[in-house]
């Protein structure tokens, strides 16, 4: 994919949980539970009702 010419990879932004390594300043995860983690997915934090990714883990 990265070598197809037809994709336009000038659009997309990686997003981090630290607010200050993104260009927005914005947490883009929190963590609900211990085992719980929640994420926005809009720069400028969006609607920030952190349910557009949840993903939970269990460690057994």
């Amino acid at each position: 994919m990265i070598n197809n010419s037809c994709n336009d990879w000038s659009d997309f932004v990686a997003l981090f949980s630290f607010g200050t390594v993104n260009s927005d300043e914005i947490n883009h995860m929190t963590r609900l539970s211990s085992n719980l983690f929640a994420f926005e997915d809009i720069l400028q934090g969006g609607d920030l009702d952190y349910n557009d990714v949840i993903l939970e883990f269990n460690f057994s």
